[in-house]
């Protein structure tokens, strides 16, 4: 058994990164959200999983209340079958930034890509797609990227994705993502990864150039 989350706020490359593990070859589930204006491509999110990690999180992933989350244990467990029926999985949803310790308790070996995008940015695309102040959207950044970083501190196989290398590196770090989860790298994964649709790129490359 082969199992991956894809863990990372909302609008910071996840999306990109599920895109590729999904061509990769790896089972993300039957009933994927459909694509939106803010996500052309798709966000390769199952909308059970969206659902059930909702409701772990008190029903509002904006003010998530995570008090009985492992009281989801069994329930967890049975929405997760026919991803631990599979030879390689994946699953990716932002809401995983917290809820990663009770997949975790269920698949203690799952892997971890954690996906990074400088919070600024990440904030700004969060603020145009959901109609929020941007303080409110950036506020949500921070939190939920320091839970993600609380969160995979124990796990001992994780590989770091940065938004920026999706966009200038995008061979190698499909070759990157390929090599963590085992498999081999085909055309349609590179193919999965379009710098045309990145948000804010030119202030990420500032940004990225200021953080090196």
């Amino acid at each position: 058994m082969n199992g991956t989350a894809i863990v990372g706020m909302h609008r910071s490359g996840t999306s990109a990164v599920a895109r590729v593990v999904h061509n990769l070859g790896a089972f993300m589930g039957n009933d994927f959200l459909p694509p939106s204006e803010y996500n052309p491509t798709g966000y390769y999110e199952d909308a059970t999983l969206v659902d059930f990690h909702t409701r772990v999180m008190g029903g509002n992933w904006i003010i998530p209340s995570m008090r009985k989350a492992f009281s989801f244990r069994e329930p967890y467990r049975v929405v997760l079958q026919e991803f631990l029926e599979k030879e390689v999985w994946a699953i990716k949803d932002p809401r995983l930034c917290f809820c990663l310790p009770l997949l975790r308790s269920i698949v203690p070996a799952v892997r971890v890509i954690a996906v990074f995008r400088d919070p600024f940015n990440a904030a700004k695309s969060l603020a145009a797609r959901n109609g929020m102040p941007f303080e409110v959207a950036r506020d949500l950044s921070l939190a939920y990227m320091k839970q993600m970083l609380i969160n995979i501190e124990s796990v001992p196989n994780v590989l770091h994705v940065r938004y920026m290398d999706l966009i200038k590196y995008p061979i190698s770090t499909v070759d990157s993502i390929a090599k963590f989860i085992e498999v081999r790298p085909v055309p349609d994964a590179y193919s999965a990864i379009k710098p045309s649709l990145a948000h804010w790129e030119v202030e990420d490359c500032k940004n990225d150039v200021l953080s090196s």
